[in-house]
């Protein structure tokens, strides 16, 4: 396993302008990144700085999470949950929450590339952004939204 600080791992890129940070907690300044995407969400989970707080820090299990901001001149333009692991898929790594404005994809670039940059951190470097972006999967069973029973054994019961 590697580490987030191992920068022996290349980075993927990033595009110019937009800086992307990991926070502990999301800070009030999202609040206006979630009113900008609002209209094209109208039928949406609220996602300002107090929610994203009560349901990513707040949260027991807050340690499992990676939260990222990205800005462009110090104004947030995008945010974005990792959970790096999952108990029911070894290896598997998945974005949990995500708010991105539709007509940005400097940002949502920037976005991925650090999902796919701590990926790499976390799982090692046999994980590259080319085998996520080729294989990388994820759907809302992958979440904690469902709360399934572990998969029967492969071979039937012992």
């Amino acid at each position: 396993m590697c580490s987030f600080g191992d920068a022996a791992l290349p980075d993927p890129p990033a595009p110019a302008g937009v800086v992307v940070r990991i926070v502990g907690a999301f800070p009030a300044s999202v609040d206006p990144l979630w009113r900008r995407c609002l209209p094209a969400v109208p039928c949406a989970v609220r996602r300002d700085h107090r929610l994203l707080d009560w349901r990513w820090v707040q949260n027991p299990a807050h340690a499992d999470y990676v939260r990222v901001v990205a800005s462009v001149s110090g104004e947030p333009t995008g945010l974005l949950v990792l959970r790096p692991h999952h108990e029911l898929i070894p290896g598997a790594a998945a974005i949990v929450d995500w708010v991105c404005h539709d007509d940005d994809a400097a940002t949502a670039q920037a976005l991925l590339a650090e999902a796919c940059r701590l990926t790499i951190r976390i799982t090692g470097p046999h994980t590259t952004p080319e085998l996520l972006a080729e294989h990388w999967r994820y759907t809302l069973g992958d979440t904690d939204l469902c709360r399934c029973r572990p998969p029967p054994p492969l071979h039937g019961p012992a």
